[in-house]
């Protein structure tokens, strides 16, 4: 970092690769998650817990082991 507070543009650089492949990865990583939490009948809402450092990594691995509820054929078809 330059002492007027910019960043060079090689960190530019690598900072637009890196987000270019991290979104993605995100996105597919959300929507996993949210689909768990469909499985598992829970609130999809919970999903915004993750982005909190501590408490996402328990409430992460807590849904993950959730265990999945079986729907009816009512329940499916709605």
């Amino acid at each position: 970092m330059f002492h007027d507070g910019t960043l060079p543009l090689v960190n530019k650089i690598d900072l637009l690769i890196a987000l270019t492949f991290l979104l993605p990865l995100l996105l597919v990583e959300f929507a996993t998650i949210v689909r768990r939490c469909s499985d598992a009948d829970i609130n999809p809402w919970w999903i915004l817990a993750y982005l909190i450092p501590i408490l996402g990594i328990i409430v992460y691995t807590v849904i993950g082991s959730l265990p999945s509820v079986k729907k009816t054929t009512e329940e499916e078809s709605i």
